[in-house]
């Protein structure tokens, strides 16, 4: 871990440090130092791992200031970790695992009355992945646009079939409407939901 803390910006590794909680502070330095190791692996140019340098814009999502213009999103959870990169494209991702059933308890309070009577329309079994699957693309559409947690994700309205998203709060304007992907995944035996939203930047 010390090595990896090394290749972090002064900033990050303050960051990390004063994450207390021991996994989380391992995930941060990791999915930093991972992210690095991405980008340098993305660019045909030789760029140095410690050579990147981030900032974060007024939502807090941290984007590249240099030496290289790149979008990317990332996103961790249970040991598994998703880097999104592009040159053209703005980014938003977003993954989460499918808990054990008796630690699944959905957060109805994040839905909007649409979701929850969706929702309830399912057998009880089935009802936290669908969750997941709506939960993921609120989350990677936010991410697309930049605004992350900001936005109340119960104004957030996503579909299922097809794959869709919308926000009435969303900036008028500057982005395109994301092309979204999603995808359930199995690694390792554990069920994993995955979610990607990318389009362009209009000006």
């Amino acid at each position: 871990e010390a090595e990896l803390l090394g290749l972090l910006s002064p900033d990050e590794a303050e960051r990390a440090l004063a994450i207390r909680h021991a996994r989380r502070r391992s995930a941060f330095i990791a999915s930093r130092s991972l992210l690095r190791e991405a980008l340098s692996a993305y660019t045909s140019q030789p760029v140095g791992r410690s050579e990147w340098q981030f900032a974060t814009n007024a939502y807090g999502k941290p984007q590249v200031t240099a030496p290289l213009a790149l979008n990317f999103s990332l996103s961790y959870t249970s040991g598994v970790l998703v880097i999104a990169v592009s040159r053209k494209f703005e980014l938003g991702v977003d993954i989460e695992a499918l808990p054990p059933p008796a630690s699944s308890e959905i957060p109805w309070h994040v839905l909007n009355s649409v979701e929850r009577k969706h929702l309830h329309t399912l057998p009880v079994p089935e009802q936290y992945l669908e969750f997941l699957r709506l939960w993921t693309l609120k989350e990677a559409y936010t991410k697309y646009l930049g605004m992350g947690a900001s936005l109340d994700f119960r104004g957030v309205d996503v579909s299922l079939d097809p794959v869709e998203a919308s926000a009435a709060a969303a900036p008028i304007g500057r982005l395109a409407d994301p092309l979204l992907h999603q995808q359930v995944l199995s690694l390792d035996g554990q069920c994993f939901v995955l979610a990607l939203a990318g389009g362009r930047t209009l000006y």
